[in-house]
């Protein structure tokens, strides 16, 4: 599951009444099979990791693990902080865009 998905159904959780999160879960669910199966599972409870894949114009996919930390000064805001596995094709395109100046 997505970070995204990981974050959404958190927000769902603390703002229960929020009718934009509401909408945009019933949206998905009728237009998604794979959101719906993924959202019925319920496994994003104390979400602290994610992972994801980036996709760059000039670098190609770059996967990345996500440490999510809370915000205590914003609650129900999450920082996600992506790193790529050391050494990985993903390092190295990283590498690559910094010293290209291209982010």
């Amino acid at each position: 599951m997505t970070a995204s998905l990981y974050a959404l159904r958190l927000n769902a959780a603390r703002l229960p009444g929020d009718t934009e999160i509401v909408d945009l879960v019933a949206e998905l669910s009728t237009t998604t099979a794979d959101f719906t199966t993924a959202w019925q599972d319920g496994s994003a409870v104390g979400l602290d990791r994610a992972y994801g894949t980036v996709v760059h114009p000039v670098a190609g996919r770059v996967a990345l693990t996500y440490r999510v930390l809370g915000v205590p000064a914003a609650p129900g805001q999450r920082l996600l902080i992506g790193t790529p596995a050391p050494g990985s094709r993903s390092a190295e395109a990283l590498v690559y865009l910094a010293a290209m100046g291209l982010h």
